[in-house]
């Protein structure tokens, strides 16, 4: 939980259900924790009830963190992939197909 807190707050395992099935979550800065706008739209796409309202997949989750994750360090382990350039889209290693 990136609050601290559950996003709904009851006792009761019905009401609860119900919530999370048609509810939108909080906002993460209404419970305090200061969050970037661009991040907490993420974090509201992510939880979209829609499917249509998510992000279609991870490399669009990955460019939309990037510019908040830290640079990484040149060697191996930017190579397991994850493009270097988040608006480079994955690439199959060379040498590999795409079904393995």
């Amino acid at each position: 939980m990136l609050t601290g807190q559950a996003p709904f707050a009851t006792d009761q395992p019905a009401l609860l259900a119900s919530r999370h099935l048609s509810a939108p979550p909080p906002l993460v800065a209404d419970s305090g924790v200061d969050v970037p706008h661009d991040l907490q739209d993420l974090l509201s796409a992510l939880l979209a009830k829609r499917p249509e309202g998510r992000p279609a997949s991870a490399a669009e989750v990955y460019v939309a963190l990037a510019p908040h994750l830290p640079a990484p360090e040149p060697g191996p382990a930017t190579r397991r992939g994850l493009p270097e350039d988040p608006r480079r889209p994955f690439l199959v290693p060379q040498g590999r197909s795409a079904s393995g």
